[in-house]
């Protein structure tokens, strides 16, 4: 992950380096103890390979996007990218945020495609599952839940015996779960104590699918934590935002693989372009 870039960012890798304690090349590249499936780990790695594939992205010749979205940990790249901080202010909080989620209590999460969120919450509540919530609003036909192992186990049968998919999810907790609280607190806790800037660039934020406000900075990036993602919401938004300008809104995923993109297809695969707006019109939104 990243292989090419570290050489061309090598003074900042080293101070990600410095400030890690550990070789984020070695990890990403090599990950010789097996520690990248871990989300302390995880987290950091992703976000050091992010920053860098924006920065050559500009270097390259590429200019600064109109909006910037990030999906969980990616929307802090976003905010990276719209000067809310700079890269190493980034690392450590990125390396807060990962160390305080890695120390919530165990957890899993798990995909369920072709179910509508009101489909999901009547199953869980008519089988008794009480702490597993909806962790991200990602396409028309994929949620992803997320809660106590035990719950996420048994749910399978309960999903599949109702004709939905069911997938569990490699991940190392209960992200953007009620499970997450007691890290979302000592994160907003950290948080307090450090300058963030406004961004200089609309971020869309997870939380509330939509722009973030003048001085929210803080408070979003502390709900996001234990809160649901709104992809599917936030990609509308945005969409609605060229339709009111006559225009259809251009995305780019910046980082290592496709993820977000093949979630971009499948919303507008099940969602068609919204119409255009006359001139003056707000967009719509969800």
């Amino acid at each position: 992950m990243g292989a090419a870039l570290f050489d061309r960012f090598a003074d900042l890798a080293a101070r990600a380096d410095e400030i890690l304690g550990y070789s984020v090349r070695d990890l990403c590249v090599h990950d010789p103890h097996g520690h990248l499936k871990q989300t302390q780990f995880t987290q950091p790695a992703v976000f050091v390979v992010n920053a860098f594939a924006y920065l050559n992205k500009l270097a390259e010749g590429g200019r600064e996007p109109d909006y910037l979205i990030g999906h969980s940990l990616g929307e802090l790249n976003a905010l990276l990218a719209a000067g809310c901080f700079d890269f190493e202010l980034g690392v450590r909080v990125v390396r807060k945020r990962a160390e305080l989620m890695s120390q919530s209590s165990a957890g899993a999460m798990a995909a369920v495609m072709n179910a509508r969120a009101a489909q999901i919450e009547q199953l869980l509540l008519d089988n008794g599952f009480t702490t597993i919530d909806l962790a991200n609003y990602n396409t028309p036909s994929q949620i992803v839940i997320s809660g106590t192992e035990d719950e996420i186990t048994r749910a399978e049968e309960i999903f599949t015996a109702a004709g939905y998919r069911y997938a569990l999810l490699n991940t190392s907790g209960a992200f953007h779960s009620r499970l997450m609280r007691p890290a979302q607190e000592r994160f907003g806790a950290y948080l307090r104590g450090i300058a963030l800037a406004d961004p200089k660039i609309p971020v869309i934020s997870n939380a509330t699918a939509l722009p973030y406000g003048a001085s929210q900075v803080q408070m979003n990036l502390t709900a996001q934590i234990a809160s649901t993602v709104r992809w599917l919401e936030s990609i509308q938004y945005l969409r609605g935002i060229g339709s009111a300008a006559a225009e259809v809104m251009e995305f780019e995923e910046v980082g290592h693989g496709e993820v977000l993109t093949k979630l971009l297809n499948n919303i507008r695969q099940h969602m068609p372009d919204p119409p255009k707006s006359a001139p003056g019109e707000h967009p719509p939104h969800p």
